[in-house]
């Protein structure tokens, strides 16, 4: 399981790589470099955290703010769910999904540079889920500040003659729910255990939180609302930029 951090018994939070800090370079112990050659599941799990890295680390400040749980806290589900490995094909198929609503696809298409820098989106992405998620409140709202400002003039018209704008509360409401949704639904099928029926809509509930400060509309509190939500949706249907990314997706220009 990857973790980005782990909880003291005070409530902070301590990143678990152990790192010698010299001057203002932080270099990996010996020990930790012998463990990583030695240890196939340190290579592997260096080698995907790597894919990461191409922005800054979103929780740099967060023992900055002692007493902070952010907006959900360790004794929540999302830190359960979230944290777990699954969340790497919870991601992957969150973009499947956003991609079968042609408006949505078409403010990525239109104004996106995932295809010229995918692992900077990857990134980006990342780093947003790590904040709202794992973040102090301030990190929580630094955030979510980051991606009202690049959707701001992102706005265009579909396929199908259908105006969009990415900082609208129905596309938010999708792009909000698809990733809540699918983060859950790995891990139920690719986690460590099942989830307690309750918990599930506990989760849901947490997620709505955060989509309702991401200007999201339409929100669903119960595990079985939001997977009916996402299956019935009136406004989804294939398009060119579906097609683009699901094509990209097959064929990733990822180191290798």
């Amino acid at each position: 399981m990857l973790r980005l951090f782990r909880s003291t018994a005070n409530g902070k939070r301590r990143t678990t790589a152990p790192y010698l800090r010299t001057g203002s370079v932080t270099r990996p112990t010996l020990r930790t470099m012998a463990t990583s050659w030695l240890n196939p599941r340190s290579r592997i799990a260096e080698s995907a955290s790597s894919l990461f890295s191409h922005a800054s680390y979103p929780l740099e400040r967060s023992l900055d703010y002692p007493g902070d749980p952010g907006l959900f806290g360790p004794g929540s589900v999302t830190w359960q769910v979230v944290g777990d490995a699954s969340a790497f094909i919870g991601g992957i198929r969150a973009l499947l999904i956003q991609a079968v609503h042609p408006e949505v696809v078409a403010g990525v298409a239109d104004h996106s540079t995932y295809e010229a820098d995918p692992l900077g989106r990857l990134s980006r992405t990342s780093a947003y889920v790590a904040a709202t998620s794992y973040g102090a409140m301030p990190e929580v709202e630094e955030a979510l500040q980051i991606v009202n400002r690049a959707h701001t003039g992102v706005v265009g018209e579909s396929h199908r003659g259908r105006r969009y704008s990415a900082n609208g509360p129905r596309y938010a409401a999708w792009v909000h729910n698809a990733l809540a949704d699918s983060f859950l639904t790995a891990y139920e099928h690719f986690g460590p255990h099942a989830l307690d029926p309750a918990d599930g809509d506990r989760y849901t509930r947490e997620q709505a939180l955060l989509g309702g400060r991401f200007q999201a509309t339409d929100l669903p509190t119960t595990r079985d609302d939001l997977a009916m939500w996402i299956a019935h949706h009136p406004d989804v249907g294939p398009s060119p930029g579906m097609e683009q990314v699901v094509s990209f997706l097959v064929h990733p220009p990822l180191p290798r």
